[in-house]
């Protein structure tokens, strides 16, 4: 298999091209005759010091799992190892001689320390030379490379039998091979490149192998909010859910994922059916949409403009709510009043309620939710003000007190919660709670329960 043989045109056989328009064609012809069972052993191997360190969160692997699970594979293990060439090709080593497939993530770049070519290289006892080819396609798309030419050079390496896999999102190729008959895939570590290879390779690599093992999905991803993974999951179990159903549950801080899983779409209705009953308030969507996601398509169906005053947030609300594309049709903008002086200047909130009240108050909150109505001039406002902590707390108004309002034309409604834990976790929490309530206003339902 030479690397000339092989262009990475978005071009496949017919009946490829037919379910994936945009597959490779390498791996559009290597995938042809490949099978993969649902419980095909699947692990990932991250690699890194900072990793190894803790001064980099592994988010890596959580986006790989969402993928492999979506499209119908299992992952029975993560691996994280260091920037240590030896116990790299010591666990790939391991891990191609009993898994099916491995995905490994980093160590693609031109540094010294960039060692996953080295260890495929190694564990599957095949040199790896540079592609010139490729090389000049890299320097094309980014000429700045020639200037560190010897370590640049690195990046188009390729251990023999392997394949290159283009990057439209960077310079370091992925790679696909086989070792001791596993699929090897490596992908570059930076998380946007990461998530295209993903996109782009990996998953509709996944949807195909498993085309024939997906003949039970029925299945559903239903959302929940603001209720205990621990406490769902008993009441689901509760009930009498139809014997060919499966359930499964993803805690995903203040939401939840339950994904639901028959072999009959009958079975799958009535299990849903009886989910969301059980979910009550709690309950979102049956379309795995996250809750932020669900306030702006909600917002857009009813044609309505949100916008918020945020104080112990700092943000993060608005934040929460930008980070879904298309918001800003339905998010007009956000005020963070961190400062009292900045309630009164930018919100109108009165210095004397503020002195009588205190900005921890459901006074200040309602002051404030209303003062943004009238400055943002949207249908829709949430304010919230509160003692995040871990300081700043007294007898009448601990840490973890927070206070909320929502503002339309013809309704304001404010609330005072206590949530406990670290500040990061009431802040979060905080947000949760001020969308939730505004999705269930916005559709007319009213009020949350005292519990929520």
């Amino acid at each position: 298999m030479t690397e000339s043989a092989h262009r990475f045109e978005p071009i496949v056989t017919e009946g490829f091209a037919a379910l994936f328009q945009a597959i490779p064609a390498p791996l559009g012809e290597l995938s042809q005759n490949m099978r993969l069972q649902s419980s095909s052993r699947v692990e990932v191997l991250t690699t890194g010091d900072e990793l190894i360190e803790g001064t980099w969160r592994d988010l890596h692997s959580q986006t790989i799992a969402h993928s492999v699970s979506d499209s119908g594979g299992m992952i029975y293990r993560f691996n994280t190892v260091g920037d240590h060439l030896g116990e790299l090709i010591t666990t790939l080593d391991e891990i191609t001689q009993r898994a099916a497939v491995c995905i490994v993530t980093g160590g693609l770049g031109p540094t010294v320390d960039d060692l996953t070519v080295d260890a495929l290289s190694s564990a599957a006892a095949v040199d790896a030379p540079i592609i010139e080819e490729r090389w000049k396609e890299i320097i094309t798309r980014f000429p700045q490379l020639k200037s560190a030419e010897s370590s640049n050079r690195r990046q188009a390496r390729l251990p023999q039998g392997a394949i290159h896999l283009s990057n439209n999102r960077g310079t370091a190729p992925g790679i696909y091979m086989q070792i001791h008959g596993c699929h090897v895939f490596a992908f570059p570590g930076p998380p946007n490149e990461l998530s295209w290879f993903i996109e782009y390779y990996l998953a509709p690599w996944f949807r195909y192998l498993l085309r024939e093992a997906q003949s039970s999905p029925y299945q559903k991803v239903l959302r929940v909010a603001l209720v205990g993974e621990s406490q769902i999951s008993q009441q689901i179990q509760a009930t009498l859910l139809p014997e060919d159903v499966s359930v499964g549950y993803q805690a995903m801080g203040t939401e939840h994922r339950i994904k639901v899983k028959a072999s009959a779409s009958q079975s799958l209705d009535e299990a849903c059916r009886i989910i969301k009953s059980v979910a009550g308030e709690h309950y979102l969507n049956d379309v795995d949409r996250s809750l932020a996601e669900e306030v702006i398509e909600c917002a857009k169906t009813l044609g309505l403009t949100i916008g918020f005053a945020e104080s112990c947030t700092g943000g993060q609300l608005s934040a929460e709510i930008t980070a879904i594309p298309g918001s800003s049709s339905v998010f007009w903008g956000g005020i963070i009043s961190y400062s009292n002086e900045i309630k009164e200047r930018a919100l109108g909130v009165p210095l004397a309620l503020l002195m009588e009240h205190g900005a921890v108050s459901e006074s200040c909150a309602e002051a404030m939710a209303m003062g943004a109505r009238e400055s943002l001039e949207v249908d829709w406002t949430v304010s919230v003000t509160g003692i995040a902590g871990p300081g700043g707390g007294t007898e009448s108004k601990p840490v973890g007190t927070v206070c909320f309002a929502w503002s339309s034309a013809n309704k304001t409604l404010v609330k005072r919660k206590l949530f406990r834990g670290e500040r990061s976790r009431i802040q979060n929490r905080s947000v949760s709670y001020a969308l939730f309530t505004l999705l269930k206003l916005m559709k007319g339902e009213g009020d949350l329960d005292e519990s929520i």
